[in-house]
């Protein structure tokens, strides 16, 4: 759940305010919900033809904390080289 807050006439501030969790405390960030029963769908012949968008699939999205594994989290700690070769100001 984001909130956008005018900060004047030409920007604004988007906010995450609030996730989304199943009744279990499940996240449905990156991933969304999967149906406990699969309908086929019928009424549209093509719709495996479509490309499928996700959250997961945007620039930025904000990640499934709830799922990350304490090796990525790891990972990410490691130095980073374009930052070595940047000249301290």
């Amino acid at each position: 759940v984001q909130t956008v807050l005018q900060l004047g006439p030409e920007t604004a501030l988007r906010l995450t305010t609030a996730r989304y969790f199943t009744p279990s405390g499940r996240s449905v960030q990156e991933g969304g919900i999967e149906p406990d029963i699969r309908v086929p769908q019928i009424s549209d012949p093509d719709h495996k033809a479509r490309p499928v968008f996700r959250e997961a699939d945007l620039r930025r999205h904000l990640i499934n904390e709830v799922k990350a594994d304490n090796a990525v989290l790891e990972e990410d700690t490691k130095d980073d080289p374009r930052f070595s070769a940047t000249p301290e100001a």
